[in-house]
């Protein structure tokens, strides 16, 4: 009785640790370090305009990639002109603006049926100085 008693409190503990791996392996929010910026040579102006990278996550299922970066411009207009510019130049359209936030929106056919742009939303914090950068 007793080592049956064991039996089933073991195989708990195996069912519960085998399910934490599979919950913790099946995660679908994937941390970036600044290494895996080169992975997106298409963003790589907005990469280093916006400063030097803090940290990120890429999210599998809803297919949005989150970077925040230390700056060291004062004022949104600075970097919002630099990365206009180099939108622009690289066929991105600038579709709105205010004065903490512009959006940019290019195709990059990331995958052969993709019919809908890429979206970029660049935020400027200027109290503590960090370019926040969402991609979806």
């Amino acid at each position: 009785m007793i080592e049956r008693k064991y039996f089933f409190i073991s195989l708990l503990l195996i069912t519960v640790i085998v399910s934490m791996i599979v919950k913790t392996s099946c995660s679908d929010i994937i941390r970036q370090e600044s290494s895996d910026l080169i992975k997106y040579p298409q963003l790589k102006f907005f990469f280093d305009t916006c400063g030097e990278f803090k940290n990120g996550t890429l999210d599998i299922d809803a297919g949005v990639f989150r970077a925040q970066f230390s700056s060291d411009l004062k004022s949104s207009h600075e970097l919002f002109l630099t990365l206009d510019n180099h939108a622009i130049a690289n066929h991105w359209r600038v579709s709105e603006i205010s004065n903490m936030v512009h959006v940019y929106r290019k195709n990059l056919y990331r995958y052969p049926a993709q019919n809908k742009d890429d979206v970029i939303y660049i935020t400027f914090n200027s109290k503590i100085n960090e370019v926040s950068f969402k991609w979806e």
